[in-house]
């Protein structure tokens, strides 16, 4: 399964990704060593989005458990903020390594791939609210 990028690339853009998440994972907050992963949000495998909006440092539990599912829409917000916040600094990361960096093409992916779950079936994460030991809630309603 190809990402647009070698995995060589993504690692390169983990740890700067790493960085301006406060050394921690996207999802779950807790510092993210070795174990760290690059995310794409909303799932590359349906709408194709490698852009950096759309790319989160995450640790191993939870990207491999999120897979090509959505994440709950509070983590749909705090992506948001962090993209607002933090876009001179993805600004930077996609000059350095020739990266996509386009906010507005993530942002309506993003809306479309929200709006067109509603009623279906997603895990999403929601902190603090587990129905297994792996930190997985099953929802039926994005919110």
């Amino acid at each position: 399964l190809s990402f647009g990028r070698d995995r060589e690339s993504m690692t390169k853009i983990g740890g700067h990704l790493l960085r301006i998440q406060g050394n921690a994972c996207f999802f779950c907050h807790q510092p993210v060593g070795n174990s760290r992963e690059i995310d794409h949000f909303i799932p590359w495998s349906q709408y194709g989005d490698g852009g950096l909006p759309n790319l989160v440092a995450a640790c191993r539990l939870f990207n491999n458990g999120k897979r090509s599912i959505l994440a709950a829409p509070e983590h749909l917000e705090a992506l948001m903020i962090r993209n607002r916040e933090r876009a001179p600094q993805l600004i930077e990361i996609s000059k350095i390594f020739s990266w996509q960096c386009d906010f507005g093409r993530s942002g309506r992916i993003a809306i479309a791939a929200y709006m067109d779950s509603p009623g279906k079936t997603f895990l999403g994460w929601q902190e603090g609210k587990t129905d297994d030991p792996a930190g997985i809630r099953i929802s039926t309603s994005p919110g």
